[in-house]
């Protein structure tokens, strides 16, 4: 379970148990998760293009 999915499910697990949880904190962990799936995103298109280049 990487990063980003800790933040989801500390983010989710504080909403269901009632936990307070500040709207700064619940936004700053979505902005991490948005983060991180675009560095990923661009990772992948990376590798793709890479990949793409070594059959041509």
């Amino acid at each position: 379970m990487d990063l980003q999915d800790n933040d989801s499910v500390a983010s989710i697990k504080a909403l269901m148990n009632d936990e307070p949880i500040s709207l700064e904190e619940h936004s700053e962990r979505l902005r991490r998760q948005v983060q991180n799936r675009r560095m990923l995103e661009d990772a992948r298109d990376r590798a793709r293009d890479r990949a793409a280049d070594m059959y041509q």
